[in-house]
């Protein structure tokens, strides 16, 4: 009777923004389809499945393989289970150091990893062949992940730069204010850029931080319903509002 080749199925997917109406019964879809295309590559192989492992809202890229929910789990399956199968690489790791370095625990247990749904590749780690292909398929997966990164925060700035508010009021810059008329919007506040024109120029007078912050207290009451102190005044410092005269000026 023939050995049996046990394997552990390993899925996941990332944090996402939260979205209206159906955005849990994707993410179960999401799960589903890579469940589907590990199973059939079992299948196919012989493969047999002892095990399921799902990491739900878990970063590939900021959250080490070891380091998640049930991720961890991988790091001893068992001396009977030599074989790991996911659906595409991304889904084990994002990053390339840290998944050359899980590369290096799989192949000293022998552990084999299975691509499912990316033409069906199987791994063998002792070969130069395979770690040639999958230092090249890390490398291929972190740049897309960064490019996404970088995609993401140029659309933010671009939306920034035109008034649109990407943030919660708590954490509008000072000097900003929201628009009363359009609460998508932020814009200019006056009585905030006039505060942080009088910090800084009684900081280049020489003035230190706490006794600017006792000024502004007595000068101008609570900024933002808050009682002056240092840190802010610090903050309001490296501000590039208020370094311009304002537009009413002479």
């Amino acid at each position: 009777m023939s050995d049996v080749m046990l394997a552990v199925i390993y899925t996941r997917f990332s944090p996402r923004p939260k979205k209206k109406g159906n955005g849990k019964q994707e993410d179960r879809e999401t799960t589903q389809c890579q469940l589907e295309a590990c199973r059939r590559y079992c299948r196919m192989k012989g493969l047999t499945v002892s095990h399921e492992l799902s990491d739900e809202y878990e970063s590939g890229r900021k959250v080490p393989l070891f380091s998640r929910t049930h991720g961890k789990e991988l790091r001893n399956i068992g001396p009977a289970v030599k074989h790991i199968v996911v659906a595409k690489m991304d889904r084990l790791f994002r990053d390339t150091i840290n998944g050359l370095q899980m590369i290096d625990h799989f192949e000293r247990e022998k552990v084999a990893i299975h691509l499912a749904n990316e033409g069906g590749n199987s791994l063998d780690l002792s070969t130069a062949l395979g770690r040639m292909f999958i230092t090249f398929r890390l490398g291929v997966s972190e740049f897309e992940a960064r490019q996404t990164s970088e995609r993401t925060s140029e659309l933010m700035l671009h939306r920034q730069s035109g008034g649109q508010r990407m943030t919660h009021k708590s954490r509008i810059p000072y000097g900003k204010m929201i628009d009363p008329d359009d609460q998508s919007r932020i814009i200019e506040c006056q009585s905030e850029i006039m505060a942080i024109r009088s910090v800084k120029e009684a900081h280049a007078s020489g003035c230190s931080l706490r006794a600017i912050a006792d000024f502004m207290t007595e000068t101008h009451g609570p900024l933002r319903g808050k009682k002056w102190h240092p840190e802010k005044v610090k903050s309001m410092l490296t501000s590039e509002v208020g370094s311009s005269p304002l537009p009413d000026e002479s």
